[in-house]
C-alpha cells in the first residue's frame, strides 16, 4: 500500500495537475499606429480615385506644394511635394528635398496632431495627480540628491546645482518628466511655506484660441489687498531650466521673483 501511495505522489510531482481558473499570460496586443509616415508614391496610390486636396491645397507660383485629402473611409492623407531650392548661382550644388506623405487614421487624429501644445503639457499631463503625489516626488528628489531637505530658501541651492547640470543642453522636448516634477514639487513646497495661507490649487490656463490646460497653481493670501491670488510655480521652474542668464542660481532666482510678485 505504501509503495502505491509513494508512486502516486511521484507521478503528481512529475505531472502536475492544471490549475483551473488561472489565465495564461499572453503577449500584449500592439495597437495600430494612428499616424504613419510613408513615401510620396505610396501616399499618391492611397488617394487614387479621390479628389486630391479636398480638404486643403497649397500652391507656390502655380506649383502644388502640399495637399490634404480625406479618403472615403475617413482617413486623412497629407502629401508634401518635392522641393528644389531656387538658387541662381551655378556654383552651389542644388539638392532636391524629396516629397513624402503622412497617413492619419481619421480627421480627429489629424486635428489632435496639429493642435498647439501647452508648454507644460508633456511634463505635467495630469495636474491633479501631480498635486496628490507631491510628498512622494519630494522624497524621490531627496533620494536623487542623497540628502534630507528642510524646505528653506537656502536648500534651493541644491536644486540650483542639479538644474545647472542639465541647463543649456536641453530642448523643451528633452526635459525629463520625472526630474521636472520632482524639482517643481519641492520648489512649490518651499514657496507654499513662505506664502501666507499657501496651498496647491489646480488652475486652468487658456492658450491658442480655444485650448485649455490645467497647471499646478499656488494659491496664497495677498495681504496688501486682502485677496487670494495664484502664482504659477510650473512656469517659474520651466524658466529655471532654460534661462541661461541665471546659470547656477536659476531656481533661487525664480523663487525670489515669485516672492517679490506675491508682495
Amino acid at each position: 500500500m505504501f509503495r502505491v501511495v509513494l508512486s502516486l505522489v511521484v507521478m503528481a510531482l512529475w505531472f502536475p495537475l492544471p490549475v483551473f481558473g488561472q489565465k495564461s499570460k499572453s503577449r500584449p496586443v500592439l495597437k495600430p499606429t494612428p499616424i504613419k509616415r510613408m513615401t510620396f508614391a505610396a501616399a499618391q496610390k492611397l488617394i487614387e480615385g479621390v479628389t486630391e486636396g479636398n480638404l486643403q491645397k497649397q500652391m507656390t507660383r502655380e506649383i502644388v506644394t502640399f495637399t490634404l485629402t480625406k479618403l472615403s473611409g475617413g482617413q486623412v492623407i497629407e502629401l508634401y511635394y518635392s522641393v528644389t531650392p531656387n538658387i541662381p548661382s551655378s556654383r552651389v550644388k542644388v539638392t532636391t528635398v524629396p516629397g513624402y506623405g503622412v497617413w492619419y487614421e481619421n480627421e480627429a487624429v489629424y486635428q489632435e496632431a496639429k493642435r498647439p501644445r501647452h508648454a507644460l503639457e508633456g511634463l505635467l499631463p495630469d495636474t491633479t495627480v501631480f498635486i496628490e503625489q507631491v510628498p512622494q516626488l519630494v522624497a524621490r528628489l531627496e533620494t536623487r540628491l542623497r540628502t534630507k531637505l528642510d524646505y528653506s530658501r537656502a536648500s534651493l541651492k541644491r536644486l540650483d546645482s542639479l538644474v545647472a547640470h542639465t541647463q543649456g543642453a536641453l530642448a523643451p522636448t528633452e526635459l525629463n518628466e520625472r526630474l521636472f516634477q520632482e524639482v517643481l514639487a519641492y520648489y512649490g513646497e518651499v514657496l507654499r511655506r513662505a506664502l501666507p495661507y499657501g496651498e496647491w490649487k489646480a488652475t486652468t490656463e487658456t492658450y491658442g484660441k480655444n485650448y485649455t490646460h490645467q497647471v499646478p497653481g499656488m494659491r496664497y493670501l495677498a495681504k496688501s489687498v486682502n485677496l487670494f491670488k495664484v502664482l504659477k510655480p510650473g512656469t517659474s521652474v520651466m524658466s529655471a531650466f532654460y534661462d541661461e542668464k541665471t546659470r547656477g542660481a536659476s531656481v533661487t532666482t525664480a523663487f525670489d521673483k515669485d516672492i517679490a510678485a506675491a508682495q
